[in-house]
């Protein structure tokens, strides 16, 4: 069977999260840091780039919506994703079961 997607994770694997934005995540830098830019990983965007061209990209993130979009725009990593889910645990959603939905699509 030929892989027709890929799915990504924005943080700790786009964006160095752990490192970048954990650290000061109670301070308020924090809201200037998200407005960016934010810094992708090592040849992240460059492989976003190739990997775009071949395959249907798809981009999840669990976290507080409005701050994950944020992240999303000041990354301007938008455009290589054919959709983005936001899973939001506040309201119950999981990534697990954006994985049992997704894989019936």
């Amino acid at each position: 069977m030929k892989y027709q997607s890929l799915i990504f994770d924005l943080d700790d694997t786009l964006i160095d999260t752990s490192s970048i934005l954990i650290p000061i995540a109670d301070s308020p830098s924090y809201a200037d840091k998200i407005r960016g830019p934010i810094p992708l990983f090592k040849d992240a965007r460059e492989n976003l780039v190739i990997l775009s061209k071949k395959y249907d990209l798809y981009l999840l993130t669990q976290g507080n919506p409005e701050i994950q979009k944020q992240k999303i725009k000041s990354a301007k990593i938008e455009k290589f994703f054919k959709e983005i889910f936001l899973v939001d645990s506040h309201f119950g959603d999981s990534k697990e079961n954006f994985f049992k939905n997704f894989s019936q699509r």
